[in-house]
């Protein structure tokens, strides 16, 4: 029997300073954030949270908790000793709180997801257990065990047991500490998480990883920093002639190409990741209004243009940047190849490496230069014709939904650099891409992000607008949360996931374009801060771009 609809859930963390060997655990870093973020970052990224709140007595953890945009519940001195149960911790909590049902979390899970809590959730929802706990398949089996009785040892479970093929006996798990899901009421009547019938939500090993100690710590440290996530890229933006005058160019061009298309266009009322109605005004950039999916959270641009194709087929105003012969090579050593020896990190060749909207050809050099069969589609006739004078098979056309099933086949790698923000439906591209693909195929999209630091700096410099939110050519900013709906629907998911940006150099450049500052050495010395700024603004998750490497869920052809 299934229950709908889905109810909203509070997600409930207990945070202490320090227990268990680790000083300030709950702030101890992990690949750059403390492990209180990642726990809130999973919590507000899964659709069906309401609220996040952390119970703590810790002045520090409330403030990093508080940064991170969890609600704080200040904890009583009397609940704050290392003895003192969580189940007392929810009960206070729950005091504060109007919520039908509840999740705790434990920050000593950091590799739990968003993808962990929403499945976990819809899974529970879609049961007739009372309450759910996140397990892992038990390392060794208690049928294995030996227990002290009478001055001996003895089989935990019988002989028969003992020396029985582990592949014979019944499966078990162990809790993982990750998740524990149950009604408010339920636990209020009966001071326990697990009320009967309870479901298992099933994590592998290393989502599980628990960190009890400095060594648990360090193995969470090195899976999170696996090519599976990865935070932060340098990047010159004076060595590629980025600065505030050509901001000023790039902001005045596109500002007339927006102009120019504004007749062609008609407002779009739901949103094109999900389909929800409920639209909140984020900003307004040339006349284009942007605004925020309630539901998905996906930042788009609600001025529809009827047809988006003659605005690449003809060139865009930073075309001359890629037909710059001298900016070529640097920009296929500083863009491209981080990229290509991250996708190869996952997918090594040989084989067909297919570029999508592939402009000059840059990424096709540098995944050629280590040993990839390449080829790419580009529907601007200068930069596919600059691209084949390079020697790369380039083909000038468009990939769309129903080309799409011819033009990709036998590629091992599919790329989509910058494309999908740029169609009116970037989900249905996708859908298509995903059906045509081999099963082992891996997808690479990279898309600007929400939130992040240049967001915020187009809403305060909208008439500066070249790239990131900039009309009529950047349609859709995904969150993570959006991103992995349009993955969804194309059964794919993430097997690696990379976020840096511009943003410091963007805002700088941006700040001293509007007020006419010159470039002195006030000036030099901030921008020479760029590689640090950048990096802290990594770190605390406000990149402005994503890059991932999808793959086909298992059951999908």
């Amino acid at each position: 029997m299934k229950r709908a609809p889905i109810l909203e859930v509070c997600a409930i963390i207990p945070a202490r300073g320090g227990s268990k060997g680790l000083p300030r655990k709950n702030l101890a870093p992990l690949a750059g954030l403390p492990l209180i973020a990642h726990t809130v970052r999973a919590a507000r990224d899964c659709p069906h949270i309401g609220a996040c709140v952390v119970s703590t007595d810790d002045c520090e953890i409330a403030a990093a908790a508080s940064q991170y945009g969890a609600e704080v519940i200040e904890r009583p001195s009397e609940l704050a000793g290392d003895l003192v149960a969580s189940s007392a911790v929810v009960r206070h909590a729950l005091e504060h709180l109007v919520s039908e049902y509840f999740v705790l979390l434990q920050p000593t899970s950091p590799l739990r997801t968003s993808r962990h809590l929403t499945s976990c959730i819809e899974q529970f929802f879609d049961s007739d257990a009372r309450s759910a706990v996140s397990v892992t398949e038990a390392r060794e089996s208690p049928y294995k065990m030996l227990v002290e009785r009478d001055g001996g040892l003895v089989p935990l479970f019988g002989a028969d047991t003992l020396h029985a093929p582990r592949q014979t006996l019944p499966r078990v798990y162990a809790q993982n500490g990750a998740i524990y899901l149950a009604a408010a009421a339920d636990f209020l009547a009966t001071g326990r998480f697990l009320v009967d019938p309870v479901m298992p939500f099933v994590m592998d090993a290393e989502s599980s990883i628990d960190i009890d100690t400095r060594a648990d710590l360090l193995v969470a440290e090195a899976l999170y920093s696996s090519p599976s996530r990865r935070t932060g890229k340098p990047f010159d933006l004076a060595a590629l002639n980025r600065d505030a005058a050509w901001r000023l160019e790039m902001a005045a061009q596109h500002r007339e190409r927006a102009r120019r298309f504004a007749a062609a266009t008609r407002p779009r009322d739901t949103c094109p990741i999900c389909g929800a109605s409920a639209l909140d005004p984020f900003a307004k950039v040339f006349d284009y209004d942007y605004v925020t999916c309630r539901a998905c959270t996906h930042l788009f641009c609600r001025t529809l243009i009827d047809d988006e194709s003659p605005l690449y087929a003809a060139g865009s105003p930073q075309a001359r940047v890629y037909l710059d012969e001298a900016l070529f090579q640097k920009r296929v050593a500083q863009i491209a190849r981080p990229k290509v020896d991250f996708v190869n990190s996952i997918a090594a060749p040989p084989g067909l490496w297919i570029d999508i909207g592939c402009a000059t050809g840059e990424l096709l050099a540098a995944a050629r230069d280590i040993g990839w069969q390449t080829r790419g589609y580009e529907c601007d006739p200068a930069e596919a014709a600059f691209g084949r004078a390079h020697g790369f098979e380039i083909a000038e056309q468009f990939v769309n939904a129903d080309s799409a099933a011819t033009q990709v086949a036998g590629a091992k790698v599919i790329s989509l650099l910058n494309i999908l923000e740029h169609l009116r439906d970037p989900r249905g591209l996708l859908c298509a891409i995903a059906r045509a693909a081999a099963p082992d195929a891996a997808i690479v999209c990279e898309v600007p992000r929400h939130p992040s630091l240049s967001s915020f700096n187009s809403r305060a410099f909208p008439d500066l607008a070249c790239r990131h939110i900039y009309p009529p050519d950047h349609l859709h900013i995904f969150t993570e949360r959006s991103f992995d709906e349009m993955l969804a629907a194309a059964g794919l998911e993430s097997a690696a996931v990379w976020t840096f940006g511009q943003d410091y150099q963007d805002l700088i450049c941006c700040a001293a374009a509007a007020g006419a500052v010159p470039a002195d050495d006030l000036y030099c010395s901030i921008t020479a801060l760029s590689a640090r700024m950048q990096a802290a603004i990594d770190n605390a998750g406000l990149s402005d771009t994503l890059l991932a490497v999808a793959r086909k869920r298992s059951g999908h052809a």
